[in-house]
């Protein structure tokens, strides 16, 4: 019994592990300027496994992309959302579920 219950928690735990997003390697997030909201700024974009990652940075101009490093992944009931930061100024990138 003990081993039947160890089992389907392992289960449970491998399911919930290969459902969560991979975030973009800072290498293919693109940016370009553009408008949202009325406010200029860069919008940012990647694709992956997992799908469509986005984001809008207002009243910003373009970055070295490849001085960012991920920082950190948190999930919310609607997105999954990612926070890349270099030296000087931080992004973020968002998988709407």
């Amino acid at each position: 019994m003990r081993f039947f219950a160890i089992v389907g928690i392992a289960s449970v735990l491998a399911v919930g592990n290969a459902l969560a997003a991979t975030c973009p390697e800072p290498s293919s997030i693109s940016q370009k300027a553009d408008t949202q909201d009325q406010m200029d700024g860069i919008a940012y974009s990647a694709t992956n496994a997992d799908g469509q990652w986005s984001g809008f940075t207002p009243d910003a101009e373009e970055s070295n992309l490849n001085k960012f490093k991920l920082q950190n992944q948190k999930e919310t009931e609607t997105s999954i959302i990612c926070r890349y930061e270099s030296d000087s100024e931080g992004i973020s990138l968002a998988l709407k579920k």
